[in-house]
């Protein structure tokens, strides 16, 4: 069926970090951990309340697998495959989202939805002394920009957005 071609093709898009014999992954709304030599399973996690699509494989840094999905970021304990509760809430951080509403409060209230005016991740983030910064892809008919985030690496917290295109 159509819907199944997608899927395979979109896993062609999946790529891997491999750290210490251990190759992690995400698709969909599942990130995994395999081991490296044999191909097994380390672990399998499962998020609850994130899209996927085509990715271009997660972010390893300091003990930690950050995976996005749609306009989240996922903060994942590398060795366990349980979700970094102190990250966001509960580990899923809505940084897009909350990155309008760091930039225009008066036009993003809490709660906002970036994914409805098409905000989204496509690549990893980038990853320095702690902090996280994030890029959004955006669709160009619908908002003017994209913006370049900074985050907490273990809290989330927004730091800082910059607009790619001010308004």
């Amino acid at each position: 069926s159509p819907r199944q071609s997608q899927r395979a093709l979109s896993a062609l898009y999946i790529f891997c970090i491999p750290v210490d014999g251990v190759m992690y992954l995400h698709g969909g709304n599942t990130v995994f951990a395999v081991n490296a030599v044999t191909g097994e399973s380390i672990w399998t996690s499962e998020i609850e309340g994130v899209e996927g699509g085509t990715v271009r494989g997660p972010l390893y840094a300091d003990g930690t697998i950050y995976s996005y999905h749609g306009d989240k970021l996922v903060a994942t304990n590398a060795h366990t495959g349980e979700l970094v509760e102190e990250f966001g809430d509960g580990g899923i951080l809505p940084v897009l989202s909350l990155a309008l509403q760091h930039k225009y409060p008066d036009s993003y209230p809490p709660g906002f939805d970036a994914s409805s005016i098409r905000y989204r991740i496509n690549s990893s983030p980038a990853y320095h002394d702690g902090t996280l910064y994030v890029g959004s892809a955006i669709s160009e008919g619908n908002i003017p920009g994209g913006l370049v985030v900074a985050a907490d690496a273990i809290t989330g917290a927004i730091t800082w957005v910059f607009n790619t295109v001010p308004t």
